[in-house]
């Protein structure tokens, strides 16, 4: 798995380090899905509880043991910075889900982690298309995902499809060929 560091500022020595999602990461996940400047456009609860942490990891570990989901904690100079998964794993396809620490926003971490995420989709797992659906009004989140290769797929308005939390809202499906 990843485990090797990624450079994100040689000048300044920080690094970025995926690390498969554990049993240590529990309560960072809980303290930062309680922060409303994430959860406005990630997909839980308002209240988010420990215990949905702890379901959380576990559900990764079980879906990661079958090959359907991989899911990263991303530490930044050893903090940690959020998650990244590649989820619905099935044939060569891919959905693509990720999340950043608002402490660490706007400082390219996200670019650089998915940039990784997708190496490892095309040489470790051999995927050919990677899928991922952003909230319209998520521009942060949409330049992150253009500047990586993905294209968009189409623009809906989220039904059934996406989390109920967004229900009505504009979703732009984007998708990449690896």
């Amino acid at each position: 798995m990843i485990m090797q560091p990624l450079d994100l500022h040689r000048d300044t020595g920080k690094h970025i380090v995926l690390h498969l999602v554990n049993d240590t990461h529990t309560n960072l996940i809980h303290r930062c899905m309680n922060d409303t400047r994430l959860t406005d456009t990630y997909p839980v609860s308002s209240l988010y509880t420990l215990e949905d942490a702890k379901n959380y990891v576990m559900e990764e570990n079980v879906a990661g043991q079958r090959g359907e989901r991989f899911s990263f904690a991303i530490l930044h100079t050893n903090q940690f910075a959020g998650i990244c998964t590649l989820c619905n794993v099935q044939g060569e396809t891919a959905k693509v889900d990720y999340w950043i620490v608002p402490e660490f926003w706007n400082q390219g971490i996200a670019s650089l982690v998915l940039s990784k995420l997708i190496d490892y989709a095309k040489i470790e797992l051999n995927l050919k298309l990677l899928k991922t659906g952003v909230l319209a009004r998520n521009l942060a989140s949409r330049r992150v995902l253009e500047k990586n290769g993905f294209s968009v797929e189409c623009t809906l308005i989220n039904e059934d499809k996406y989390h109920k939390k967004f229900k009505g809202e504009t979703i732009i499906e984007m998708k990449l060929n690896l």
